[in-house]
C-alpha cells in the first residue's frame, strides 16, 4: 500500500508541476510569478556567434543550435545568416544568397514574453523570410533516476516529458521538407545552453547515435558550464526513453548525479 500511495503521489507531482506549462497553463504561471527563475535563463540572451553549432544538414537544410537571435532588443537575421555562413564556409559548404529561416524557439511567455515579440513582430514584417515556431521548454522537476525503473517506465510509455517527442518528430518533419531555397532551422532559448542543450542532445542521441554521455559533454562544452538540472532531468529522461522503451542501443549508461 505504501509503494502505491508514493507511485500515485510521484505521479501526481509529474503530471500537476512538471506537465503544467503544456497542459496546465495557468498552473505554470503561478510558479512562474513566485519564482521567475526557475522559467529563465540566468545569463541575459544577445546573440553570440561563437555558439553556434550545426547539428545536422539534409539537402540544403541546416539544423543549428545557438543563443537569443537578438541584439540590443532587435532582431538580427542578417547577422544571424552572414555568421551560420561563415560557419558553413569554414567546413567548405556555401550557403545560398536566398535562405528561408525557421526560427524555432523555446522560450516561454511566463518570462520571456518581450523577447517572443520582438521575434513575432520581425516575422510578421518580414513573412517571405522565414517564420517562427515558438515551442516552449520547460525541462523536468523529476530526476528519472531516483524512480523505480517499473515506475519510470510507466510514466515513459503514458507521457512526453517535457514535450519531448514530439519536438523530435517535429525537427524531423523540418529537417525533411522541401523549401524554396536553402533553409535555416535555428532552434534557441535565450542563453542558448540550457533548454537549447535539452533539445540538442535528444535529437543527436535519437538521430545521430549520440550516447546520453557523449550528448551531455557536448551540450557541456558548448556552455563552458554546468547545465541546469531541470534541462539535465529532461535529458535524461529522454535518454531513459530511447534506451529503455524505444531500445536505442546506443544510448549506454545514463549518470544520474
Amino acid at each position: 500500500m505504501n509503494k502505491l500511495c508514493t507511485m500515485f503521489l510521484i505521479m501526481c507531482s509529474l503530471f500537476f508541476l512538471e506537465a503544467s506549462a503544456k497542459n496546465l497553463f495557468d498552473m505554470g504561471n503561478v510558479i512562474g510569478r513566485l519564482y521567475p527563475s526557475v522559467f529563465k535563463d540566468e545569463e541575459s540572451g544577445s546573440f553570440n556567434p561563437d555558439l553556434l553549432y550545426l547539428l545536422d544538414k539534409k539537402q540544403g537544410v541546416y539544423l543549428f543550435r545557438g543563443d537569443l537571435p537578438e541584439i540590443d532588443q532587435t532582431f538580427c537575421y542578417t547577422s544571424m545568416i552572414d555568421s551560420m555562413r561563415a560557419y558553413l564556409a569554414n567546413k567548405g559548404q556555401i550557403l545560398s544568397d536566398s535562405v528561408q529561416l525557421v526560427d524555432l524557439s523555446y522560450l516561454n511567455k511566463i518570462a520571456e514574453r518581450s523577447q517572443i515579440e520582438i521575434e513575432k513582430n520581425w516575422f510578421s514584417a518580414h513573412p517571405d523570410l522565414g517564420r517562427l515556431i515558438l515551442y516552449p521548454l520547460y525541462g523536468s522537476l523529476i530526476n528519472p533516476c531516483d524512480l523505480d525503473k517499473s515506475l519510470r517506465n510507466y510514466i515513459l510509455t503514458n507521457h512526453d516529458v517535457d514535450g519531448l517527442k514530439a519536438l523530435m518528430n517535429q525537427l524531423k518533419s523540418l529537417l525533411e521538407a522541401r523549401y524554396a531555397d536553402d533553409a535555416i532551422i535555428y532552434m534557441h532559448c535565450n542563453a542558448g545552453k540550457d533548454r537549447t542543450g535539452e533539445a540538442a542532445a535528444a535529437y543527436l542521441m535519437q538521430f545521430q547515435n549520440y550516447s546520453y554521455e557523449a550528448a551531455v559533454r557536448l551540450d557541456l562544452e558548448i556552455a563552458q558550464r554546468s547545465l541546469r538540472e531541470l534541462s539535465l532531468n529532461a535529458i535524461r529522461w529522454y535518454a531513459f526513453y530511447l534506451r529503455d522503451i524505444a531500445h536505442t542501443g546506443s544510448i549506454g549508461l545514463i549518470e544520474g548525479k
